[in-house]
């Protein structure tokens, strides 16, 4: 997930649209609604940490804790992109977490209150995109 600098204003939203229905194909609705209209039409708002919900107790969010390193990579279109990361666990204090635990919630109402998440950010220094742009 990538989540605003600042993830204050978009966590409240998202609680709010939590709390305001049980209904879950409401909630779904309102999601792609917020989501589709202006949320992700300021990319300098953003920060360059991402972060991932698991499950309690997976074991690759274990490994990847443990390890406080990985290579994220991805494709789009033709050309793949390698960025290393460092790990870090998030707590529920943690505006990130908070941010992410809501945006989920919108999509899956059943998340275990023991999720963990966790926070990538990138070394940009190492950053690779094949082929070079």
């Amino acid at each position: 997930l990538i989540v605003p600098k600042d993830p204050a204003e978009s966590t409240a939203l998202f609680r709010h649209q939590c709390k305001k229905t049980l209904d879950p194909k409401e909630r779904y609705q309102k999601a792609l609604e917020l989501l589709s209209a202006n949320y992700f039409q300021h990319p300098e708002s953003f920060s360059d940490v991402m972060t991932a919900l698991f499950g309690p107790g997976a074991p690759i969010a274990s490994a990847l804790f443990e390890a406080g390193k990985c290579v994220l990579e991805f494709t789009q279109f033709s050309q793949t992109y390698r960025l290393p990361c460092r790990v870090e666990s998030l707590g529920p204090g943690d505006p990130f977490y908070q941010a992410t635990f809501w945006h989920n919630h919108l999509f899956n109402p059943n998340i275990p209150g023991d999720a963990q998440i966790l926070s990538f950010k990138p070394d940009w220094t190492g950053a690779v995109a094949d082929p070079a742009p």
